[in-house]
């Protein structure tokens, strides 16, 4: 699995969106719900919102309002996920901030391992970002 830049006009269908949001970062994932694969934040059930049968439109406002709400917030990065058959998966939405915050504009570190039907993100701080807040 693997991402690439996104544009919102890519985005057609009815959606399960997820908001993911611990104590130090956000993201959202969004996958169609009459798509092959489901993505699964490996994370605890109280980081996740999720919320089904949402427009792409709808899917799209609402991963943009949820990941902006914060001062250091400089814009979103909006990529697609994809297979090894470069077929797309689902969309990922993710806060960049600015750098003089934490270092770097992206703090978040994403990957993804399929098992089975399912895409599971796994999501941490990056490395240099872990190192200054502990």
């Amino acid at each position: 699995m693997t991402t690439h830049d996104a544009k919102a006009s890519e985005v057609k269908g009815v959606f399960t969106l997820i908001l993911y949001s611990n104590n130090m970062g956000k993201a959202a994932f969004f996958y169609k719900e009459d798509g092959r694969y489901t993505i699964e934040p490996y994370t605890p059930n109280f980081n996740l919102k999720i919320m089904k049968g949402i427009s792409d439109s709808e899917a799209i406002q609402k991963a943009e309002d949820f990941v902006k709400g914060d001062g250091s917030f400089s814009h979103s990065q909006f990529s697609k996920i994809v297979d090894d058959n470069d077929q797309v998966v689902g969309f990922e939405l993710r806060p960049l901030y600015y750098p003089l915050s934490y270092g770097v504009s992206d703090i978040l570190d994403i990957s993804y391992k399929t098992k089975g039907n399912k895409v599971i993100a796994y999501i941490s701080l990056v490395s240099s970002v872990k190192d200054m807040l502990f």
